[in-house]
């Protein structure tokens, strides 16, 4: 498994020197959700989506087994 040293190094370095780099590059405050017109647009078609999935919860459910049959055939 060549890849493993390598997903190991990547992960070390996600958890360890990326939350120093953000803390030191992106000085300043946070806008909220709800000013950010990307975060906005999504929201607005998460909404309905995630709704939509919860009211048929057998058919969300049936899609997603067959997809995941079908990503190990």
């Amino acid at each position: 498994m060549p890849y493993t040293p390598t997903m190991a190094s990547a992960t070390a370095i996600s958890l360890t020197l990326i939350p120093i780099l953000c803390t030191l590059l992106l000085r300043g405050g946070f806008q909220s959700e709800d000013r950010n017109p990307v975060m906005r647009f999504l929201q607005w078609l998460y909404r309905p989506a995630l709704a939509w999935a919860l009211d048929h919860r057998m058919i969300t459910l049936s899609t997603a087994i067959v997809l995941f049959g079908g990503a190990l055939g």
